[in-house]
Order: C-alpha cells, then structure tokens, then sequence
C-alpha cells in the first residue's frame, strides 16, 4: 500500500526544489518515488510506519533511513560529518 500524497504537499515539495539549488536539496518525496514507487504505509514485515501521517514509528525510522540515507543525494552531507 502506498500513501496518497496530498496536492498541497506535493506543491510544496516542488516549490521547495525550485527555491533550494539542487546541490543543498535532497528531495525526500522523489527518493521514496523512485526506489519505492511512492510512500509505503508498511514496511516488508507489515510493521506500519507512520501512524499519523506526520511522525514516523520506530519501524519507520529505520525503514526510512535505510531507503534514504544510502542515495547518492546524502552522500555530500555524510561526507560532512565524517570529517
């Protein structure tokens, strides 16, 4: 299952992108897009990942942060802290 996004989100997120040079913006909504084919609501183990929409659980922590944390956007702020 896959959330809907609402318009008004999405807008945001394009607008966001159009404001932030892309080298300073990582596009959350077009990470989980390509590697998931939009939002899932569950992870593999059927565990839910965000329970309101707004905050993750802890499976969505970590369901997030491994599908997200390994694209090539990350890599020049991981960098960064590796210093």
């Amino acid at each position: 299952a896959r959330a809907v996004l609402l318009p008004d989100i999405v807008a945001a997120n394009a607008a966001y992108a159009a404001l932030v040079p892309p080298a300073h913006y990582v596009d959350l909504l077009g990470i989980m897009q390509r590697r998931h084919g939009g939002l899932p609501v569950f992870d593999a183990q059927g565990r839910i990942l965000s329970a309101d929409r707004i905050h993750l659980t802890q499976a969505g922590a970590q369901f997030f942060a491994g599908s997200v944390l390994d694209d090539p956007a990350w890599r020049p702020l991981l960098a960064i802290g590796q210093r």
